[in-house]
C-alpha cells in the first residue's frame, strides 16, 4: 500500500499543550491507516517536546520563526521544504497552524488543507476590540475555503458554525493512548510521591493539571477550599501543574487571602510520565473549568483510574456522557465544588466506583486507535479523487 503523506502544522511543540500531547500519540498511530505524517513547528519553545515524536519515527521540522506573524519568512521556509518533499495534505492545528495550513492549501494546488478546531469559537465571547475583530475576520476569510474543518467536540463545532455560519464541521474527539498508561502505583511509590509534596497517607490529595488561566477555574477551586476550611475545618492538599502565566500571581494572592497558602502548591508543567504518576498518587483529580473544548487531562485521569471532579461544560459533558464516570458540578459554583470534594473525601466506595466507570468510559470511547481511525476516514474523503 502506497502511503499518503501529511504535513502537520502547529505553532510550537510545548510541554503543557493539550494539542501537542494529542499529536504525540496520534501521528504515529496514523501509520496503521496508510498515512505518514511529518510535523512543522513554526516557533521555538523552551520546553520543546518534539523529541518524543522523533523517538516514534515522526520527522519534525522547526522553522525557528521569531513570531508566527512573520508570514513572509514562514512562507519562504515552507517553499524550501516543499521544493524537496511532496505531501498529499496539509493539516493545521490551533489558530496559527490553521492559518498556515489554509494558505498552503491555496498556494500549492496539489495539497488539500484540513484545519482542526481545538478551542472554543466566539459565539459566547464575541470579540470587541478592533484588533480582535480584525483577527476574527482574517480567520473566517482564510479558513472558510479549506477542504475540511474538524472540531475536537460537538460543542466546539456548534460554536464555530453559529458564529462563522459554516456548514459542515466534522467532530473527531481527542484520544488517549491506553498502552502508555502505567500500571497502578504500589504503596511505597505512592507514599514517596505524596511525601515529595508534603502529603502523608492519611491526608487527602487533590491534583489539578491545568494551565494557569482564568477559564480553567482555579479561583473557583480556591474559593471551594476556603468554604471547606471555614465550614468543615478541613483542607485537602492541592497540587497544581500547568503552563505558568501572569495569572498565577493572582491565584497565589487569592490563596493567601483565604489562608490557604500552606495547603497549595502551584508549579510549572512536568513531563507526561511524571504527571501520570502524580495523578495516580492523588485521591482525586479536580478540573473546574469554566469552558473546556475537550479535556485531554480529564480523559487521562479517568483512564488512570483516578476519581475525577469536572464541571458541566462543553467537552466535559461529551467526555463523561451518561457513564457516571465523574462527579459533575456547575461551572463557577464554589459551594457545589466544595461539596463534591467533601463527598469524595467521605466516601471511599464512591471513589472506587468513579474510578472504575471513568476508566471504562475512556477505554471504550476515547482510546487513540478510535481517534486515529476517525481521522483516517476523514482524510480518505478529503484526498479521494473526485
Amino acid at each position: 500500500m502506497q502511503r499518503k503523506r501529511i504535513l502537520c502544522v502547529i505553532r510550537t511543540i510545548d510541554l503543557g499543550g493539550g494539542a501537542e500531547q494529542l499529536l504525540i500519540g496520534l501521528l504515529p498511530e496514523l501509520r496503521k491507516y496508510g498515512y505518514e505524517c511529518e510535523l512543522v513547528a513554526l516557533c521555538d519553545w523552551p520546553d520543546d517536546i518534539g523529541y518524543l515524536l522523533e523517538e516514534r519515527g515522526v520527522v519534525v521540522h522547526r522553522l525557528h520563526l521569531s513570531h508566527p506573524w512573520n508570514f513572509l519568512a514562514g512562507m519562504l521556509k515552507f517553499r524550501v521544504l516543499l521544493a524537496t518533499r511532496s505531501y498529499d495534505l496539509v493539516w493545521g492545528h490551533m489558530f496559527d497552524g490553521n492559518l498556515y495550513a489554509a494558505f498552503l492549501g491555496w498556494i500549492v494546488p496539489r495539497m488539500k488543507s484540513v484545519i482542526t478546531l481545538h478551542t472554543e469559537g466566539y459565539s459566547q465571547s464575541p470579540p470587541r476590540r478592533f484588533k480582535q475583530r480584525l483577527f476574527v475576520f482574517l480567520e473566517k476569510a482564510v479558513l472558510t475555503p479549506t477542504a475540511a474543518k474538524v472540531a475536537v467536540s460537538a460543542a466546539v463545532a456548534r460554536d464555530f458554525q453559529a458564529y462563522f455560519g459554516w456548514g459542515e464541521v466534522a467532530v473527531v474527539h481527542n484520544g488517549v493512548v491506553a498502552g502508555e498508561i502505567p500500571p497502578a502505583l504500589d504503596d511505597a511509590r505512592r507514599a514517596k510521591i505524596r511525601a515529595e509534596h508534603g502529603v502523608s497517607d492519611h491526608e487527602f490529595m487533590v491534583v489539578t493539571p491545568s494551565r494557569y488561566i482564568p477559564k480553567k477555574g482555579h479561583l473557583v477551586l480556591l474559593d471551594a477550599l476556603g468554604i471547606l476550611n471555614r465550614e468543615k475545618s478541613w483542607l485537602p492538599k492541592l497540587v497544581g501543574r500547568g503552563l505558568v502565566t501572569p495569572f498565577l500571581d493572582q491565584l497565589r494572592a487569592r490563596a493567601a487571602e483565604l489562608h490557604l497558602a500552606g495547603a497549595i502548591e502551584f508549579a510549572p508543567p512536568i513531563p507526561h510520565d511524571q504527571l501520570y504518576s502524580l495523578m495516580q498518587a492523588a485521591d482525586a483529580v479536580v478540573i473546574p473549568s469554566l469552558r473546556e473544548p475537550f479535556g485531554i487531562a480529564a480523559a487521562e485521569a479517568m483512564l488512570l483510574g483516578v476519581p475525577v471532579v469536572l464541571t458541566r461544560v462543553d467537552g466535559f459533558v461529551e467526555l463523561v456522557g451518561d457513564s457516571e464516570g465523574a462527579l459533575m458540578t456547575d461551572p463557577g459554583d464554589a459551594r457545589g465544588l466544595a461539596e463534591a470534594i467533601w463527598l469524595l473525601k467521605s466516601d471511599p466506595d464512591l471513589r472506587r466506583r468513579l474510578a472504575e466507570r471513568g476508566r471504562a468510559r475512556i477505554a471504550e470511547n476515547f482510546e487513540m486507535s478510535v481517534c486515529a481511525s476517525k481521522w483516517a476516514r476523514r482524510f480518505d474523503r478529503v484526498i479521494a479523487p473526485a
